[in-house]
């Protein structure tokens, strides 16, 4: 039986969502009445149609009512009427979204839980495809208002110069979004130290702000994370990051040994505030994760 978490909730609705998003665009009464929209402008759409659904997750949490799923679903939907094949499969994702989040805070005796399942009855239920998920993915920033997030996220990189200058959006986008390692095409190239890459990746773990696997892992301050020296979590970094000579970032592992064991890297101020707002906690040999 497969898990349903956050990070695979995740790579599933990026999944689903974006070719419908990109078809519409593609349509030619779209085009008529929007004009044409760039590959960028469309993963930014994805992004923000992603944040509207977390937003809506909440409230209706909090209200519950009938009225209220109805009102959050015409919201959202309302943006593809001018086609009504794509506006009814984003409606069936939407609301298939929200229910499996409901499942994963174990909501499934609420009055919203009913409400969504009734408008779902006689509709296609979307189910995690195990295949899919059991494939090997970029990160999955796990933020609700991942529009925020990967934009600031990549801003923020590029003012602190942590990244090339040349770095396009659709390269980090793709790094951040649960995509098949597979069909990763562009690798993010890192100008500072490697170790300060490897800082900041395991700095998003500790944060939650990423899994470590298809299989999210929330930290328990109590405990370590086991098999953080996994080659294949390191494997991600390879893929996803080149280095400042443009080479593969390779040996993550032995990096991470070396933070707090050796020193720690130069200007983790850099990655601390980027990340927490100031709030210094660099990961040593006295942090929860060793």
């Amino acid at each position: 039986m497969e898990i349903l978490t956050q990070t695979n909730l995740y790579i599933s609705i990026y999944n689903e969502i974006e070719p419908i998003i990109y078809s519409f665009f593609e349509k030619k009464g779209v085009i008529k009445s929007h004009g044409n929209f760039s590959q960028e402008a469309i993963l930014m759409l994805v992004l923000k149609y992603l944040a509207s659904l977390n937003r809506g997750h909440h409230i209706l949490v909090q209200s519950q009512k009938l009225e209220t799923l109805e009102a959050q679903l015409m919201a959202l939907t309302s943006k593809f009427q001018l086609d009504e094949d794509h506006k009814k499969n984003m409606e069936i994702i939407t609301l298939n979204y929200w229910i499996n989040r409901l499942k994963i805070i174990k909501f499934e005796n609420s009055d919203i839980y009913n409400h969504i399942s009734l408008k779902l009855k006689h509709q296609k239920t979307y189910f995690l495809n195990k295949n899919f998920l059991d494939g090997k993915f970029s990160y999955t920033l796990l933020d609700d208002n991942l529009y925020e997030s990967l934009t600031g996220l990549f801003n923020s990189l590029k003012d602190n110069k942590c990244i090339h200058n040349d770095t396009d959006i659709i390269t980090f986008y793709n790094a951040f979004t649960g995509k098949p390692l597979d069909k990763i095409r562009k690798r993010i190239q890192w100008i500072k130290p490697k170790i300060l890459c490897v800082y900041f990746i395991v700095r998003l773990l500790h944060l939650n702000r990423i899994s470590k696997s298809n299989k999210s892992m929330m930290l328990d301050n109590n405990q370590n994370h086991k098999n953080i020296n996994d080659e294949n979590f390191w494997k991600i970094l390879e893929v996803i990051f080149k280095d400042k000579n443009g080479i593969p970032m390779k040996n993550g592992a032995k990096e991470y040994e070396n933070i707090g064991l050796t020193s720690l890297p130069n200007e983790v101020s850099i990655i601390d505030n980027l990340l927490i707002g100031g709030i210094k906690g660099p990961i040593n040999k006295y942090d929860s994760l060793r």
